[in-house]
């Protein structure tokens, strides 16, 4: 890494004997690799840390973006110093405090974190998140339906992440508009994620495992009143983007096989009329706003 830096500086900062020292530890853990940069004055006391982190599969991300933290930090002090050899060798006699040009200059907190956050992989996605959604779909009621849902997202080992949560669908009504039905389900799935620079893509699996109701509206009377159960099983993508801070924004799209598909029939002159039956594949979309927690 030092060599590294040398290279982007054009000059290699460091010394045997120097009044700072830069200290740089990396770690793999939880599936990433996370750097830890401290740099302490001629005390001994901590003047600058920085703490990076990288999804990569080896550490050359995280010794890059490491690389490019120290070089942030010591490119005001390298300019100056640079300068003033100039300035000697050019026999201008410009007023440089050769102690300043020297000695360290304060560290740039702002300038450092502005180099160092375009990361070559995307930090570590969180562990846990907390989103709250708006749910469509399309084939599970009788027409188009929207509702809300509140989901869990917890990372198990990279790349599988785990999410569990319910939803609900507002009551649309069938084509014989006496009737309307509803859906109360809960949800399971098991995600495969990969990050990329700005966002995180995820392949999930999903069972579905819910009630379907049906509601008259016509003053008749149910022959078999009640809820009736319902299974689906989904797959389909899910895009997360990270808007500020720990909130983030993801967007699902899946595929849903009724595997236990809804019947509701009306009993008219002894003969059976069926009002709604769901068909055998539906859509369902999703769109959240989460809350990430490490």
């Amino acid at each position: 890494m030092t060599t590294e830096i040398g290279q982007r500086l054009g000059v290699v900062p460091f010394v045997a004997e120097g009044k700072r020292s830069l200290e740089g530890f990396i770690e793999r853990r939880d599936g990433s690799y996370r750097v830890r940069l401290v740099l302490r004055d001629a005390d001994g006391a901590v003047a600058w840390t920085r703490e990076l982190a990288s999804t990569s599969p080896d550490c050359q991300a995280a010794t890059q973006a490491a690389a490019l933290a120290v070089t942030a930090l010591l490119a005001l002090e390298v300019e100056a110093a640079q300068q003033h050899v100039d300035a000697r060798d050019a026999g201008i006699d410009a007023e440089i405090d050769a102690s300043d040009a020297s000695a360290p200059a304060p560290p740039r907190p702002r300038k450092t974190h502005d180099a160092a956050a375009p990361l070559p992989e995307r930090a570590v996605a969180p562990g846990t998140e907390l989103e709250l959604s708006a749910v469509g779909a399309v084939g599970l009621l009788p027409s188009a339906s929207i509702g809300a849902g509140v989901f869990v997202t917890r990372l198990l080992a990279r790349p599988l992440r785990l999410e569990v949560g319910g939803y609900w669908l507002a009551e649309t009504k069938a084509d014989d508009e006496r009737f309307g039905f509803g859906l109360v389900a809960a949800k399971g799935a098991l995600c495969g994620e990969k990050a990329f620079p700005a966002v995180t893509l995820d392949l999930c699996g999903g069972l579905h495992v819910g009630v379907v109701h049906a509601v008259v509206f016509s003053g008749l009377t149910p022959s078999r009143p009640g809820e009736r159960a319902w299974l689906g099983i989904s797959a389909g993508p899910r895009v997360r983007v990270p808007i500020v801070g720990p909130l983030e924004l993801s967007m699902e799209a899946s595929v849903v096989m009724n595997a236990l598909r809804y019947q509701f029939v009306n009993v008219v002159g002894g003969s059976d009329s069926v009002v709604f039956e769901q068909p055998l594949v539906a859509g369902q979309a999703q769109l959240g706003l989460g809350l990430a927690f490490p």
